[in-house]
């Protein structure tokens, strides 16, 4: 529910909510985009085997229900102030054989000093089932309470698998360190 989610969050910066989306849903957002699926990634943080689609909500309406589920609705409600904007979605597909994306922070661009309150956060719905093998998306938690330094200048750090069945998500603030897997 929203109590414990947000609890979780607080502590860990993500929470992972399983089965929150209908296979139903899932099935048909996944017939839609995958044909959308056709441009290889540019870049390292992009992933040259990895295909992504930006501006989804342009190309297909069946994505709504991502934007507004009520329980991540009231999570954004929870941790930002009325009028926050919801600014994009996007589709991944990693292929094999990708190498794991750099960590980073999606806020971490904001010239503002942490440990800070995140600017914005981020949801990762699991199309298919998340695996390890697969690329699943991999977060360290508690990383949202750092400092200014990089993952790269600390060794006392745990980076945990978000493994989760299709129709899942992954809830997790701007300033939490992250990457594909």
């Amino acid at each position: 529910g929203l109590v414990g989610s947000e609890m979780c969050i607080r502590d860990s910066g993500y929470v992972i909510i399983k089965d929150l989306m209908p296979q139903e849903i899932i099935e048909t957002v996944k017939a839609k985009v995958l044909p959308l699926l056709s441009h290889d990634g540019r870049n390292e943080f992009e992933g040259y085997k990895t295909r992504r689609i930006y501006s989804v909500i342009e190309k297909t309406l069946e994505v709504n229900p991502f934007m507004d589920n009520p329980l991540i609705l009231a999570l954004l409600d929870t941790f930002f102030m009325p009028n926050y904007l919801l600014s994009q979605i996007q589709a991944i597909n990693v292929l094999p054989g990708e190498i794991a994306q750099p960590l980073h922070a999606d806020d971490g661009f904001y010239p503002i000093p942490r440990p800070r309150a995140p600017i914005g956060a981020a949801t990762i719905w699991a199309i298919d089932d998340f695996t390890e093998e697969n690329g699943a998306t991999v977060i360290i938690p508690k990383s949202h309470l750092w400092g200014d330094e990089h993952p790269h200048h600390r060794s006392n750090y745990e980076l945990k698998s978000a493994v989760m069945p299709a129709g899942s998500v992954i809830f997790f603030l701007g300033t939490a360190w992250h990457g594909a897997g």
